[in-house]
């Protein structure tokens, strides 16, 4: 509902703003928006530090101030970090739920890191899975993640960890990838036709997974046309002139209130940003049912 209403113009989102600190190895981001379905306004502080495992810290964290849009009044201040994992989730998979067919999938998973498992656990909700590659540098990072997995899905799909992309991605109608790189990672010759790729780890300028060719060949949604083009997986691609404003095809709003694709067989990206709206979305959420 979040993303229809932002698409219908009901809910509010300025531009991120974003605290770079390369000295640290990573950054901060304000995000404020306006949710018309439970009436709150609110901004979420969030940070990104690549480097946060070796404090035994996560990469990701955040928190939470929530308004009454009328008065200003403060409702709430929430620590975040949950409700951004479970928003990001849900994201990718609404991407599933509507760029794919409904049928049983296949998931290779680029990048072991807690987004993984939440875009998995989510996945899981829309759609039966059949099996589940895990590829990461990490090796024991992936067979944590594959042990977390297979507990909680009780062994009812088959899981499988390795290390490189290469040979590993042909198998999959869908695949993940959550890593913070900067270069890319996954190539137009790595998969098959007709993949939905959840492209997730690109959320701020110069990131990047896809090489520019495979999404040049690709259908493209994004969650936020501006956002995306300024720092989703896109990004690079269109500094570098290879693609253009143009070669979006819709943003997630779009697709979910028209109920109308019907392209699945042609390679798909989903360029998940993260937006302010569905934070405050699920904030909203959570203060309803705490209420309750």
């Amino acid at each position: 509902k979040a993303f229809i209403d932002y698409f219908l113009g009901a809910n509010k989102m300025p531009k991120k703003v974003y605290l770079d600190l390369p000295e640290y190895h990573g950054d901060f981001r304000a995000m404020p928006a306006y949710n018309a379905h439970y009436n709150l306004a609110g901004v979420k502080w969030v940070n990104s530090h690549r480097l946060n495992a070796k404090y035994n810290l996560p990469a990701v964290r955040a928190i939470m101030i929530v308004n009454d849009p009328k008065t200003a009044t403060p409702l709430a201040i929430i620590e975040a970090s949950e409700i951004t994992n479970f928003r990001t989730g849900a994201s990718g998979a609404l991407a599933v739920k509507y760029l794919t067919q409904n049928e049983p999938i296949n998931i290779a998973c680029v990048g072991a890191g807690r987004q993984a498992y939440y875009q998995l656990m989510c996945i899981n909700e829309v759609r039966k899975i059949n099996s589940i590659v895990i590829i990461d540098i990490n090796l024991k990072a992936a067979e944590t993640l594959a042990n977390e997995l297979n507990s909680k899905f009780a062994n009812n799909m088959t899981i499988n960890v390795k290390e490189k992309i290469k040979n590993n991605l042909k198998n999959a109608t869908v695949v993940i990838s959550t890593t913070p790189s900067k270069r890319p990672l996954i190539f137009e010759e790595d998969i098959a036709s007709g993949v939905l790729i959840n492209a997730i780890g690109a959320d701020a300028p110069g990131k990047q997974e896809l090489d520019h060719n495979l999404i040049k060949r690709s259908l493209i949604v994004v969650d936020d046309h501006e956002q995306a083009i300024h720092s989703g997986e896109i990004n690079t691609a269109i500094t570098s002139g290879n693609i253009n404003k143009k070669s979006i095809y819709a943003c997630m709003g779009e697709l979910i209130y028209k109920k109308n694709f019907d392209k699945f067989n042609v390679t798909k990206v989903f360029d998940s940003t993260g937006l302010a709206i569905q934070d405050l979305a699920l904030a909203g959420f959570v203060l309803k049912e705490k209420a309750l």
